[in-house]
Parts: structure tokens; sequence; C-alpha cells
């Protein structure tokens, strides 16, 4: 097995089958069988090359085709109806397909009509990795379908994986590992970036605490509060802080720091800022432990942080990859009360003499109070329907509403939102607001209490006779410096409602069509490489059986 590791792009890689240098050349790295498999991603795709740099027969269309085999849920082993081969689509090479795997060198058929957010092209052309025109693919996989969500404060997912490469000019099949079909055991990995390098756009990062997650200290106003306008990974409007907050140091002064001998620091803490509008403590050493995870070249470790008895905490070699990247301090707010914290980090040698740095105070306000959320009547005609209740509607304009409230002790709600869910995964907004039509120089917002809505029962009836759930949920503004909203609250109710008899017609659905990928000739039959019992990974004949049936 072999272990690659993805860059971060910070810009989306187009989808056109081709590998132009300027996209490509810093990306992660594999020699695979017959070329190169080259890999970055983002904060929502995995961009796949595969450079098969040995098929330089222009003849898209035949044979040629990729088996892309994903190990879903790392084990090791095939696991039915989970693990899955993604293939170019039988007929449409720029069209992704999704098998799931129904045993061992066996898939199910999958439907002519899947639609997938991930997405393939073919290309022939130079690369990186040669100048000579050859056959080259893309793959964009969505986080969300690989099943894999990005978190910047823990160890970096990895994607296991197999593949078979087959050309028909010159005519080759190639697999790594052996039979990826069959033994997952010896699978590839692909180790996703959380974040980029430099998590900070240039210019924005904070002298020594280069910021808060996510968020560069220059985006976090005096009074606490963070604002991004312009477009980044996350957009806070007025965010107060709540949660575990990691603190950041700035990647151009920490290593200058250590440069200087820098190998302890301690974190100053104070509760207040005289300046705003809470009387400040004075300055204490603040004590915390945490953990980070740090590659040691072939995965991640873990190791765990903490204060010494002098109130200081160590200082890793700026040149060492962790996780979480520049971690200075990794701040549990649950326990601290709401309202303006400030830090400041003061830096020691081995000896504990101190190292000079340019000082920096950083304010956040603080808010761990949840939004106070309640659905207190659905009201018909005027008159409260009990929870679960059944009413019958009057005629098609004959409609409820809805008491509810939605409101933060804090002033810090994002958005709140009434809706109403019914059938078969169909739903509805009724009502909603957010802080974008209430901003204000104190950044307050509370929300709403005992709101009714819709206004008039009229402007919302039901559509169908149907149970439905009415949902109110709200969303705090406060960020933990990697998600923006943070901090979601809902309450709901559920009533049946009739409306006056109308007949529905059923209409019978079309057959839907079904397809095996490339490579196979039955469920679990696969094509093998001439005169061997087994698939090797390395080039021969193609079998003369190629396509299965098509529709």
């Amino acid at each position: 097995m072999a272990i690659v590791r993805s860059t971060w792009t910070s810009t989306p890689i187009p989808n056109d089958g081709m590998l132009p240098a300027a996209e490509w050349t810093e990306a992660g790295s594999l020699p695979v069988p017959g070329g190169f498999l080259m890999v970055k991603n983002d904060s929502a795709n995995v961009y796949v090359a595969l450079d098969v740099v040995n098929d330089t027969g222009n003849d898209v269309g035949t044979a040629d085709y990729y088996w892309f085999v994903v190990d879903s849920d790392n084990n090791a082993a095939i696991t039915v109806n989970r693990d899955t081969l993604y293939s170019p689509w039988p007929g449409q090479t720029d069209r992704l397909g999704r098998w799931l795997m129904a045993g061992s060198n066996a898939t199910w058929p999958a439907a002519n009509n899947q639609v997938l957010a991930s997405t393939t092209r073919v290309g022939f052309g130079p690369s990186p990795n040669a100048a000579v025109s050859h056959r080259m693919w893309e793959i964009h996989f969505t986080l969300s379908e690989l099943g894999i969500t990005l978190d910047p404060t823990g160890p970096a997912p990895i994607i296991k994986f197999g593949l078979r490469l087959a050309s028909s000019s010159p005519p080759f099949i190639l697999e790594t590992p052996t039979n990826p079909l069959n033994d997952f055991a010896d699978f590839h990995s692909i180790i996703l970036a959380t974040t980029a390098d430099s998590i900070y756009p240039a210019g924005t990062a904070g002298i020594v605490i280069g910021g808060v997650g996510l968020i560069p200290a220059t985006k976090i106003d005096a009074d606490g509060y963070a604002t991004i306008t312009e477009p980044y990974l996350i957009q806070p409007d007025d965010a107060a802080f709540g949660g575990t907050l990691n603190l950041i140091g700035n990647t151009a002064t920490l290593p200058a720091l250590w440069a200087a001998g820098a190998r302890k620091y301690k974190v100053m803490h104070r509760f207040g800022n005289t300046a705003v509008d809470v009387a400040a403590a004075s300055w204490t050493p603040i004590r915390q432990s945490w953990a980070n995870f740090r590659w040691d070249g072939t995965t991640y470790v873990w190791e765990s942080f903490g204060p010494d008895p002098d109130d200081m905490y160590p200082m890793v070699d700026p040149a060492l990859d962790y996780s979480i990247k520049a971690l200075l301090f990794q701040w549990d707010s649950s326990a601290e009360p709401n309202n303006i914290h400030q830090f400041h980090i003061d830096f020691f040698d081995a000896a504990s003499t101190t190292v000079s740095a340019t000082d920096q105070t950083l304010t956040l306000r603080l808010d761990n109070e949840l939004p106070t959320v309640k659905l207190l009547n659905i009201l018909h005609n005027g008159t409260p329907v009990a929870p679960c209740g059944i009413e019958t509607m009057t005629d098609a304009s004959d409609g409820v509403q809805i008491v509810f409230t939605a409101s933060d002790p804090e002033g810090a709600l994002y958005d709140y939102a009434l809706t109403v869910e019914y059938g078969a995964s169909l739903s509805a907004t009724i009502a909603s607001d957010s802080y974008a039509g209430h901003h204000s120089p104190t950044h307050i917002w509370s929300g709403v209490t005992n709101l009714t809505l819709p206004p008039s029962p009229e402007e919302w009836a039901p559509p169908v006779t149907c149970a439905y759930l009415f949902r109110i949920g709200a969303t705090a503004r406060v960020t933990n410096g990697y998600d923006f909203p943070y901090g979601y609250v809902s309450d709901f109710r559920t009533v049946t409602l009739i409306k006056p008899f109308i007949r529905i017609i059923p209409r019978p659905f079309p057959p839907i069509l079904e397809k095996l990928p490339f490579g196979f000739l039955a469920p679990n039959i696969i094509q093998k490489l001439v005169g061997q019992p087994e698939q090797r990974s390395e080039e021969t004949q193609l079998a003369k059986a190629t396509q299965p049936p098509g529709e």
C-alpha cells in the first residue's frame, strides 16, 4: 500500500479533462501502474487526476476506462451496499457512475437515471508528468458524496482506494493493488488536507495570535465581534464566539521567535475590557490542556499539551506538521462567563528568560447561551389545535397560524425559520427573518417573542390531506472559528390536516433501466486478464469480451 497527501487548493479546479501545470504542479502525486495519480482538495471537493502516461492512443469511447474503488468505511474489507466503485458511465465517458459493491468481484447494477454531484472528464494531451500526449482522466468528488466532513481541529480524513486503468490502444489493464475488487487489505491512502498551509489571507493575521480558527485577528473588532464581508471560507457577520476556540499563531512570527530562542510561552487572560463596556480584571495566566495530531511521515499521532508548574506551555518547532497548524492555545470556554475576554502571549527561552515579541491583545466577545426557541401553539380559526390533533379544513384556502418564540438572551440571534414538513421529504418555509435586516452599531438583535405567523390563516393553507410537522428553528450569531452560524435550536409540533375531497389519479412510473460498469460481463463476472487466472498489476492483452450488453 502507498500513501499520498493531498494538497490544499484555494481555487476550484475546472473539470475539463486537461491537466495544466498551473493547476496540478503542487498536487500530491503517487506513481501508479501506467502513470500517476495526482490529488488536491478544498473544503468541498477532492480533485483527482489519473495521468495515464502509458496510454498514448487517442481512442476515447472504446475500452478506455478506470475503476476508482473506495473502501468507504476504511475497514480493509468489502462492505456490501456501502463500499463503492466509481467509473465512467458506459457509452458516456464524461459522466461519472457509482456502483455499490455486492460482494467480492461483484457490484449491483446502477440505474440509468442515477444523478451524482461528483463528476468526471476524459482528456488527451501533455501533462506535468509527460510532454507526449496521452490519456488523462479528471474526477471531482464532492466530500459530501464520499461521506467526508473536514474538521480542521482533528486528524485528516483518509480515502482508502484501489485502482484499475484500462486502455485499448495500446492494449492493457493495470491494477493497484492486485485485484482491487476482491481484496481491500492493501488499499492505498489519500490523506486529505484540512486547511491551507497559510490559513489566513495575506496581511490579515494578527502579529502574534494570527486568529481564532479560520478567522484572522484583524477581522475581529475591538468589541470582540468578528465580521468578514469578502469571499472566504466562512463569513461571520457581527459574530460572537463560543465553544472550544483555537488561538492560532502567526506562521511568520512563530518561526522568527523560534529562531530567537523561544521555547515556552504563557497565555495571559483577563475578563473584561475597560475600553469597551466591561470593567477589566487583572491579567493572570490561564491553564488548560488540549491535544493535537502530528504527522510522523506515515500517519498523524496524538500529542497532548498542558502547562508546567510555572504556567508555561511548550513551544513546538514551527517546521513540524500538525493537523491544527500553528496552534498556540485551545480554550474551552464553556465554563467562562459571557461577555468580553482578552488574551496576550508572553514568550520565554529554555531558561525562562523573556524573548521579546510584539505586544498584541486579542479581544473576544463570548456567548455560550443558546437561543430560546418554542413552538407555543397551532391555531385553526383562532383556536389552539392540540399536538397530534386532527383538524378538518373548510375549503381550499382555509389555513392555520403558528405562535412561536425565537429569541436570544444575549442579543446574538442570527436567524429563525418557521417551516412545515409533510409527505415524503416535502417541506415549505412559512416565515423567516435574519440579522441581515436588523444590523445596528450595538450588534444586538434578540429576535421575537410570542409572535403569530402568518398574519392571517389564509396566507398558508395545507396543500394536501396529510400529517404535518411544524418546526421553529433558530441559530445563534456565534462562531467557534470554523463554523458560522454556530448553535442551532428547534422545537416542533405535529397535527393532521384534512383537505376537502380531491381525487388523485396516480400516474405509472416508466421502468428504470440499469447498467454495469466497464469491465463487467455480469454483476459478479469481471473482465479477466488474458492468460491469467487473476488480474495482475502489469500490462497485458485485453480479453476479447468488453462491455456487457447495453440497456
